[in-house]
C-alpha cells in the first residue's frame, strides 16, 4: 500500500520518528490507526450510553437537575468543611 500525506502529517510523523517513540513512518501509522480505531469505539459506546438515557428520559425516568444538585450539596457538605 503506499499513501501520500499531507505536509503537516508528514512533518508529524517524521517528528515522531526522530523523537525516537517511533522506528518508522509504519509503525507510527500503525499505532495511529490503532487509536483511531480505539477512539471510534469509545464513541461509539458513548452514543450508546447517551442512547440509554434519552431512552429512559422518553419513559419519564429522568430526575430533575435541581433535585440531584440539592442531594448532592447535602451528601458533600459536611466534607466540604
Amino acid at each position: 500500500m503506499s499513501i501520500t500525506l499531507p505536509f503537516e502529517l508528514e512533518r508529524l510523523v517524521q517528528e515522531k520518528i526522530k523523537s525516537a517513540a517511533y522506528h518508522s513512518s509504519d509503525e507510527v501509522l500503525q499505532k495511529s490507526l490503532r487509536l483511531l480505531e480505539e477512539r471510534d469505539r469509545n464513541l461509539a459506546a458513548l452514543r450508546a450510553d447517551i442512547q440509554i438515557g434519552i431512552d429512559q428520559l422518553d419513559r419519564g425516568e429522568g430526575v430533575d437537575a435541581d433535585v440531584v444538585f440539592a442531594e448532592l450539596s447535602v451528601k458533600y457538605a459536611p466534607a466540604a468543611r
